[in-house]
């Protein structure tokens, strides 16, 4: 084999381990630090080889609640009607904005999650996308 076909071969192996696309991993650790184990990997990679998606690790927000009575609101093909449980669609509606409202989340990811990650180029850093579900 000439010099020029075995560059050629490793260089193929490289851009098809970098292509790899979306792969699977299992949260190890969150606390301290975020540890996953990809599948098939073998080792198990800490945030110094990984970007994570915020909302994956952030559990406290700061949101503005809104209420419009009668409103109708589309949720994952649903539509829901915004009413108060206290006053059965009676007149008068109401409406009401609430400012800085601290959201807390009492679960992102814990150990034994399963995510969606992908490798970044160059290979040494993955990307956590976000916790999934199901078996493939």
């Amino acid at each position: 084999m000439t010099g020029s076909k075995l560059l050629n071969m490793i260089e193929q192996l490289a851009i098809n381990k970098m292509n790899k696309g979306l792969e699977l991993a299992t949260i190890v650790q969150v606390t301290p630090s975020l540890v996953i184990r990809v599948d098939n990997m073998g080792v198990d990679l800490d945030m110094d080889f990984l970007v994570v998606s915020q909302h994956l690790l952030k559990d406290q927000w700061i949101v503005t609640l809104n209420h419009y009575e009668g409103a109708q609101r589309n949720y994952a093909g649903e539509v829901f009607v915004d009413l108060l449980d206290t006053d059965n669609n009676a007149s008068p509606y109401s409406s009401y904005t609430h400012d800085n409202i601290l959201l807390t989340y009492k679960e992102t990811i814990r150990p034994g999650d399963r995510v969606a990650v992908m490798p970044l180029e160059g290979g040494n850093k993955y990307y956590v996308i976000d916790k999934v579900e199901g078996q493939v």
